[in-house]
């Protein structure tokens, strides 16, 4: 068969193949990370044997219909198969740091979401219900890139704000929106563990505390309500917004109704939604976890909170709350 007609056939596998291949690797990524032990998963496995025939579909393609390619080329592209297999058996049995590399990659693209409707309306309800006045002392935790902390101060320059992240390159993104307020002191951004962050804040300190997406990601939920709560004054108020379950059509469908349809081409938004994918394998093996909202807000009364004004956002797949001291 002629070159023309060989690339294209290859290009086009490649092509069709490439977003099925992606899916997969999720649910494996997601299961070598869950502490299981997979050498004996047959889910794994099956899993891993439709990854690699996935991957290998274009390269048969070249393979076979490629008659004209000289010997040493296709030696060539079998030893890059041979070579990649062994290399994913070496990655997917070693992912310890997998979570970590998962926010790390987040924090390069995530900024991405500020072009889709739904998350700027989750970040306009969540600002609203903070009602927030200047001079409060405000508290993110899971921080991210600083959107909501950027927004409140648009409207409050003289907030004092504290945010906390996990990750470097999220972190990175929000000082230098916040480059300004960084530099004259009313925002601290800090690189931590939330839990151990919390654990050495001073009680009754903040007025506010917001929490955008990151309850799903927290091992010990009751316990940070606890120290939220601790550290919450008496008047004080926490908003949180967190899914509670998985999908992605009706968040796509809300965008569409109210925003244009070429702003989803964005590649940042793009690989937002690939990481998102793979958060929703996580939470298939319990890395993260989706907890239902009976679930979630029976851990704030539970921790001695009192929750009220309970909503739906994000295309329906969030809950939006406040949570003060119960009486």
């Amino acid at each position: 068969m002629s070159v023309a007609i060989t690339v294209a056939l290859t290009a086009i596998v490649y092509i069709v193949s490439f977003p099925l291949a992606w899916m997969v690797l999720a649910r494996l990524v997601a299961r070598s990370a869950s502490r299981q032990n997979i050498w004996w998963s047959l889910a794994f496995w099956r899993d891993f044997i439709l990854y690699r025939l996935i991957i290998f579909a274009p390269y048969a393609v070249l393979l076979g219909l490629g008659r004209w390619l000289p010997s040493y080329a296709t030696k060539a592209v079998w030893g890059w198969v041979v070579l990649t297999l062994g290399l994913s058996v070496v990655r997917f049995t070693g992912t310890d740091r997998v979570v970590g590399l998962l926010w790390w990659l987040y924090g390069y693209c995530y900024d991405g979401l500020r072009r889709f409707y739904p998350y700027r309306r989750l970040l306009a309800l969540s600002i609203e219900r903070l009602d927030v006045s200047d001079n409060m002392r405000i508290l993110d935790l899971g921080c991210g890139t600083g959107n909501i902390l950027q927004e409140l101060l648009q409207d409050h320059p003289h907030l004092v704000a504290v945010g906390v992240d996990g990750s470097p390159t999220m972190l990175r993104q929000a000082r230098k929106k916040l480059r300004q307020q960084v530099a004259l002191g009313t925002v601290t951004l800090i690189q931590d563990d939330v839990m151990a962050f919390l654990r050495h804040q001073t009680t009754a300190s903040y007025d506010r505390i917001i929490m955008v997406n990151l309850l799903y990601a927290l091992p010990d939920r009751e316990g940070a309500w606890r120290e939220c709560l601790r550290i919450l004054k008496p008047a004080g108020k926490i908003v949180a917004t967190t899914s509670d379950r998985s999908g992605s059509r009706q968040i796509v469908a809300e965008h569409l109704k109210h925003d244009h349809w070429w702003k989803l081409l964005s590649l940042r938004l793009v690989a937002t939604g690939i990481i998102d994918h793979f958060i929703n394998e996580f939470a298939r093996v319990d890395i993260f976890q989706f907890p239902n909202q009976k679930k979630l807000l029976g851990e704030v009364a539970a921790a001695g909170g009192s929750y009220d004004r309970v909503t739906r956002c994000y295309g329906g797949v969030n809950i939006l709350f406040a949570v003060r001291h119960a009486p």
